[in-house]
């Protein structure tokens, strides 16, 4: 019987043990880095006051730059600045 009280008495201290040692972590985690909460930005507005065809303008646009930002090429410029032009015109 004394042999039983003794593994519970274990038992026990043992858990007690772990907890203290879970709390003791989790309190230093929240101290150290605490949890940050973060929100979602709301999306942008759709842009239905532009015409699919502006729309496609501007992208062609933004395809050339890329296109010029790569190449670096003279020609690719002056394709991108008139494509430009082109859209705010």
């Amino acid at each position: 019987m004394s042999l039983k009280t003794t593994a519970d008495c274990f038992e026990l201290s043992r858990h007690h043990f772990a907890e203290q040692i879970k709390s003791d972590v989790v309190a230093v985690l929240d101290k150290l880095a605490p949890l940050c909460s973060r929100r979602r930005r709301p999306p942008k507005p759709v842009t239905r006051w532009l015409s699919q065809e502006a729309v496609d303008a501007k992208h062609q646009c933004r395809q050339l730059e890329r296109k010029w930002k790569c190449n670096g090429s003279e020609s690719d410029r002056l394709s991108y600045r008139h494509s430009c032009r082109c859209v705010l015109f």
